[in-house]
Parts: C-alpha cells; sequence; structure tokens
C-alpha cells in the first residue's frame, strides 16, 4: 500500500509483536528548519506521470514511473530521458546490482531485470502481492511484501525464492549494508537487522511511527525515516537506543548517506535536507518539487524524482552544509 504523502497521523490497527520504547540519547522535537536554496541544475520533464524509485548504473539515473509502468533511463550529459522500458504494473522501486537494474512492479507483484547495456528486461520474477522494497546484496536479491510481512531472498540468475523471513507489519524500504540486510516496518514502526549468513531475523528496534528509509552508517548504526512522526534516527543497533532524533517534517522518507552529509527527502515541504551524518544537525536545505521520496547520487549530482514526472537534478556543492 502506498501512503499518501504527509500522512501525519492516523497510525494503522494494532500490530503484532511489542518492543519496549526507546530513549532517545539526543532529541530534538522540531529541528530549526536550515537555509533552503535552489540548486537545480536541470529539471527533466519525463512526461510519465507519478516517479518514485531511483538508482544509479552505467552512467545513468534509472526512474520508475508508477502511473505507466515503465523503467525510464535519464541521460546525465544531455538532462533528458534516453530510454523508456516496459517493466510492469505499478513500476515502484529501484536497485541496481549483480550487473542489472532491477524493478519492483507494486500491483503487477514481480520484479524486473533489465540489461543496462541493452536496456532490454532479461526477466520477470514472480514475487507476490505489492511487492515494495528491493535491494541486492550478498549475492541476492531481497525483496519486501507488505501485506503478509515478508522480506523474500530471490536467486539473481533463476528468480527462484531461497527464503521467507518474516519481518514485521508493513515492510517497505529494504538496504544491504556492509555486513547486513536491514529492513524497516512501517506499521509495526521498527528497524530489523536480517544476517544473510543464516537468515536470521533480529529484534524489532523501535525506530519512529511509519518507519521507512534507511541509511546504514555502520555496523552498530543505521539512519531511519519516520514518514508519519517526520523524524530522522540514528539508532545504535546494539544498545536499541536512538541516538540522535531530528524533526524535518512529515512525510519524510528517502535517505541517502554520502561522506560526512546525510540527505533526506521530505515530501511535505517540497525540500531535501542536509544534515550533519555525524549528529543529525540541519545544515541547509534546497527546493524540489511534489512529493519527491527518493534520491540518489551521479555524475556530482543529487537526483530525486517526483510526482508531476519531473526528475530534479540538484547541484550538492550549492546547499549549505
Amino acid at each position: 500500500m502506498l501512503l499518501p504523502a504527509c500522512a501525519a497521523g492516523g497510525s494503522p490497527s494494532k500490530t503484532p509483536g511489542s518492543a519496549s520504547p526507546v530513549p532517545s540519547a539526543t532529541e530534538t522535537p522540531e529541528a530549526t528548519a536550515p537555509p533552503t536554496v535552489d540548486a537545480t541544475q536541470a529539471k527533466i520533464d519525463t512526461g510519465n506521470g507519478w516517479l518514485i524509485g531511483i538508482a544509479w548504473a552505467d552512467d545513468a539515473a534509472w526512474v520508475a514511473s508508477y502511473t505507466t509502468g515503465e523503467l525510464l533511463r535519464i541521460d546525465p550529459n544531455r538532462n533528458r530521458v534516453a530510454a523508456r522500458i516496459k517493466v510492469g504494473k505499478g513500476a515502484l522501486v529501484v536497485a541496481a546490482g549483480a550487473g542489472s537494474v532491477w524493478v519492483t512492479n507494486h500491483e503487477g507483484g514481480t520484479i524486473s531485470r533489465v540489461d543496462p547495456r541493452t536496456n532490454a528486461v532479461t526477466a520477470t520474477f514472480t514475487a507476490g502481492d505489492q511487492v515494495e522494497g528491493i535491494a541486492i546484496g550478498f549475492g541476492s536479491v531481497w525483496a519486501t511484501l507488505e501485506p503478509t510481512g515478508e522480506l523474500l531472498r530471490l536467486d539473481p540468475a533463476t528468480g527462484a525464492i531461497q527464503a521467507r523471513l518474516k519481518v514485521g507489519a508493513g515492510p517497505r524500504h529494504v538496504e544491504a549494508g556492509a555486513d547486513a540486510v536491514w529492513v524497516t516496518g512501517a506499521f509495526s514502526n521498527d528497524l530489523r537487522r536480517v544476517e544473510p549468513a543464516t537468515n536470521t531475523v533480529g529484534p524489532r528496534i523501535r525506530s519512529g511511527a511509519g518507519s521507512e528509509g534507511i541509511a546504514p552508517a555502520a555496523s552498530d548504526r543505521v539512519w531511519v525515516s519516520a514518514l508519519r512522526d517526520g523524524s530522522v534516527s540514528e539508532v545504535d543497533t546494539r544498545s536499541g537506543q536512538v541516538r540522535h532524533q531530528i524533526r524535518v517534517g512529515d512525510g519524510v522518507e528517502g535517505l541517502l548517506l554520502m561522506g560526512d552529509s546525510l540527505w533526506a527527502v521530505c515530501q511535505t515541504n517540497q525540500t531535501i535536507w542536509r544534515l550533519d551524518a555525524a549528529t543529525g544537525r540541519p545544515l541547509g536545505a534546497a527546493r524540489i518539487g511534489r512529493e519527491g521520496r527518493r534520491v540518489v547520487f551521479g555524475a556530482g549530482s543529487l537526483w530525486v524524482p517526483t510526482r508531476d514526472g519531473t526528475v530534479w537534478r540538484l547541484d550538492p556543492s550549492k546547499i549549505p552544509g
């Protein structure tokens, strides 16, 4: 299920499992908005309606169009669409790895594998109803199924499901870190660590209402965005404590950790925030379009797709920090 942007209240009915409240070592209920600038290098009108997922591979940005069920290849040299590839109904999240670009087709229940050299779909794997997040790592494809609360592990060559792991209510985002796979539960409001060697799911770690985006910082530290309470939190995964928590606005989702900066995309105020990756302190922000949800870095720029079919290209050096 896709939450509407900036859904601030009305959490779902009680979810299974329980966890103790997590004390915050450093908490800022409402961060002072940082200076907001115009860092736009280009606004690429794709004409493809609602754009959500994005990844970088083969010197190009790859963007999913939920409206048309296409994967778009954006040429950074010309700032325009270089290829339109039909993948599946409700193309949602994009990942790159294992020599391919991967797309979850939310309404079709499938995963498409695309060869970036030929711009051709090389395989379509059945995953399940409302397949959402996807990540590539540890020799596998990892995908979340929101209705069943599962994380799937698939063989990238054959699409065979190697494991089905229960990870909480409403799993959406999944990321492969250096030594583990991380998944958030949007309804169970938590973060889980998955050990790829054993397919073992770790205990729940409270990470905010509507936990979504994930940015692994180290084996014991992970940044998580919480869409419903509008926070970005750094979680100490060993102690279960939230080390830093910053409220940036309802609808915060996509995270990107790059050097000493953490980037957070906020749908509500149509901005991307730059935070200090060590403390979470807001440093600066840039304007983007309506309902940006994901961000990727490539060719020296930040790329954010938005609901009106525009891909925003931003110069990070122009954003205070």
